[in-house]
């Protein structure tokens, strides 16, 4: 599963190259800056989602998202990665506390609206949640990191 299936990274991916139109490097760090607030728009949202739907409520939550994720690989010959999400889903305090963390991680990014002086912790943030989305979900958020790039840009003194 691709994310470039979500609307929300189609219209990033739709923004990110107004940001070269400009010839003043002052319009550029405002488009720049614009673009960040909507990549960490990304991360909040979901997280907002999550409370809003009563996801983060149900200790059952992501255990059903596991079965309804994984279906096809659940139902194939046995591998490793077969036992490690049966064993996430029959133990389903451990899912629900790495759906708590991740819902916490996704909630950091708030942090980002008031302050870019964390965002090195947020670019860490942001992999940390790639990283364990692949592994666990199988959802490729390769199309993500060139936004990374945004929690970085600075603009240059003169």
């Amino acid at each position: 599963m691709y994310s470039l299936d979500s609307i929300e990274i189609q219209i990033a991916w739709l923004l990110f190259p107004i940001i070269f139109l400009t010839k003043k490097e002052s319009s550029f760090y405002v488009l720049a800056n614009g673009l960040r607030y909507y990549f960490l728009y990304l991360f909040t949202s979901a997280a907002v989602w999550k409370f809003t739907q009563h996801g983060i409520f149900n200790m059952q939550q992501l255990s059903n998202i596991l079965i309804i994720q994984h279906k096809e690989i659940l139902t194939a010959n046995i591998t490793g990665y077969q036992i490690f999400i049966y064993w996430l889903i029959n133990h389903s305090t451990i899912s629900y506390l790495l759906y708590v963390a991740a819902t916490l991680l996704e909630l950091l990014f708030i942090v980002g609206y008031f302050t870019k002086k964390y965002d090195w912790l947020l670019a860490i943030a942001a992999i940390t949640f790639i990283l364990f989305d692949y592994a666990i979900m199988r959802i490729i958020y390769i199309d993500w990191l060139p936004f990374l790039l945004l929690l970085y840009y600075k603009p240059i003194p003169k």
